[in-house]
Order: structure tokens, then sequence, then C-alpha cells
């Protein structure tokens, strides 16, 4: 199977927790764990969508600490086939083509062993994938690609906002991307270091991260220049970990 669109995020235990994309066309996830970074669990799969026979896919799940509930939330986009037909995108002669209308699902768990029923988690009107959450003061940010084709490709990012990870989030502002990036945007990643957010998003047909920088999570300015990073990185995860932590790695590297 493929291993793509990679989420890392460490427990309050200091376990680090990764679950991935594991094909194009089936209904489960990936996920596996480590204490190090270094050394990792048996890997295992996750069929979160086997209860849906026209499912389409199960692409970017997506892990979150719910510390309210002491429980992991993950979530992915999906399509099914006939769900929100009347948001179907307009591809192809007499259906010859595939319709991708994705929205976002979820499912809960506390040992990664054994997991909530699967629940729709986002429907905005319109398809959308590769969502992260972040907390952002009070509340919980959600920063999602809009997968709209028609009329007119969208591919740019927008925002919602939640309460809190049990609550449900409205419906999302106008992109803050479009106008601003010319590329097609998809997997963002957010770090926050001192007062200042870093927002990392695939810039997928020009094969190259952006990098977007913002102190209030309102206005963003574009940073890429700054980026010095290898080619070629792809859909990935930023997240914090201890110094020591890091120099292990970078020890294994050389």
């Amino acid at each position: 199977k493929i291993m793509r669109d990679p989420c890392i995020q460490q427990g309050p235990d200091g376990r680090f927790h990764m679950v991935w994309t594991t094909s194009w066309s089936k209904g489960g996830f990936g996920y596996a764990s480590s204490e190090d970074l270094l050394h990792w669990s048996e890997q295992s799969y996750v069929p979160a969508m086997a209860h849906e026979p026209k499912v389409q896919n199960t692409w970017a799940p997506e892990l979150s600490y719910d510390t309210a509930s002491g429980e992991w939330l993950i979530i992915w986009s999906s399509t099914i086939t006939g769900r929100f037909a009347d948001t179907d995108p307009k591809v192809g002669e007499g259906g010859d083509k595939k319709i991708l209308n994705h929205r976002l699902y979820a499912t809960r768990t506390r040992d990664f062993r054994n997991f909530s029923p699967t629940s729709l988690f986002y429907d905005d009107g319109y398809s959308v994938i590769d969502a992260t959450l972040v907390p952002v003061g009070d509340r919980v940010a959600m920063v999602v690609k809009d997968e709209r084709i028609s009329p007119e490709p969208r591919k740019d990012l927008r925002i919602a906002w939640a309460r809190d990870l049990r609550a449900p989030f409205g419906t999302s502002a106008p992109s803050f991307t479009r106008g601003m990036i010319p590329a097609w945007l998809e997997g963002p990643t957010i770090v926050k270091i001192g007062a200042k957010w870093f927002l990392y998003a695939d810039a997928y047909r020009d094969k190259h991260y952006v990098l977007l920088t913002s102190t209030d999570f309102a206005s963003w300015k574009d940073e890429t220049a700054a980026l010095r990073y290898p080619k070629g990185l792809r859909h990935g995860t930023a997240f914090a970990v201890k110094r020591e932590v890091l120099q292990r790695l970078l020890a294994r590297g050389k």
C-alpha cells in the first residue's frame, strides 16, 4: 500500500501517533506509534469507512487530541457515490468520468484499537479535503482545501470556526489564499512559534511548499521566499518536539 499524507501528533503521555492515507480508493487509513520517532510500532489498518459500500476514498486523515474528553479525534475526507448528489461537479460527458465530491468524516478513540462509529464531521455544501484543526485562543480553527472544480476550479484554502472539538464548525469564510497565492494549494499544516502562526501548504502543481504567517489568524503574509528546504517535499505535518528528540533524529541522519 502507499504511505501518503502523514499526520503526526504527540499525546499527553509523550507517545507520537501517526495516521496516513494508504490507498487512492479504499475505505480506511493507516496507523502506527512511536516513543522517539525512530522506532515504530507495527502498522495497522483502520477500516473507518468499511460500512459504506459506495465509498470511493479515505484521504488525508488528521489527528487532534481532545483534552476535554481525553480522546483522539481523527478526521478525513471521503466521497460516497450518490451522497450529496446536488453538489456533484459537472465532469465528463454522460457520466464517463469518476465524480469526487468530498465531505469530512470522523471517528474518536482512546487507544487506537477501539473506535467510535464513523460520523459526518463537516458539510458546508461543497467538496472539501485536507482539513487541519488548530486551537486559536478559546476557539478551534479548521483550515480546509476548497476542492470544487465547477463552475471554475477553486483549489484554495478557507477557515471555519468552532467553540471546541465537540461543537459543530460554522460556514467557512471566503478563501484567504485566493488572489494572494497563485498556486493551487492543499495539505495545510500549522504551528505557532512565539506569537506567530506559520502555515505551510503544498503547492502541488508547482511541486513546492508555500509559507504564510500571521499574528492574529486573520491577516496573512506570504513568506514563501524565505523558505529553505529540500525540493520535492509534499503534504506533510509540522509539529513541535523537545530538543533532545530532535538531536537524536539529526544524529541518526548523519
